[in-house]
């Protein structure tokens, strides 16, 4: 794993926190017709690649730090 996958999964988490909260930084990407999920909104956020922001996932995804229905595991 690279130090940027857990900048990544924490911008994640985040967004999962905003959703659930319902906070205005969420409803107002929502209104805008985005998917905060999507990986050019990771991209545009995050100011990392869409091609590593795609690694990213897949490396946490195979090292069991996150899951592709979005639960991410405490470890």
């Amino acid at each position: 794993m690279k130090s940027q996958d857990i900048v990544i999964l924490l911008k994640l988490v985040s967004l999962q926190e905003q959703e659930e909260h319902r906070e205005d930084e969420w409803l107002q990407l929502e209104s805008q017709g985005g998917d905060p999920y999507s990986v050019r909104n990771l991209e545009a956020s995050l100011g990392i690649s869409k091609t590593e922001i795609s690694q990213a996932i897949k490396r946490s995804i195979s090292s069991g730090i996150a899951s592709k229905d979005g639960d991410l595991n405490a470890h």
